[in-house]
């Protein structure tokens, strides 16, 4: 999603994603996916995506392409 310039929502299972979204700002990572957890998601995507999404979309869209995008990977 990221790659696609969306922010995102996860678990902390994936720890080096995990670490990704946090570091960068791009996202929210959940410990559990209870109702206080989900509201707390909902909150930070009201409150701080929708109102600033064109330059949340392009930090999205970078971190994705530094981190995540094929040639990223293989390089390690």
């Amino acid at each position: 999603y990221l790659l696609c310039g969306t922010p995102v929502l996860m678990t902390t299972c994936a720890r080096d994603a995990a670490a990704v979204v946090t570091e960068y700002g791009v996202g929210r990572t959940l410990t559990s996916l209870t109702p206080d957890q989900l509201d707390s998601a909902a909150k930070w995507f009201a409150e701080s995506v929708l109102p600033d999404r064109e330059r949340l979309r392009s930090r999205c869209r970078d971190v994705g392409v530094a981190h995540f995008d094929i040639g990223s990977t293989a390089r390690g």
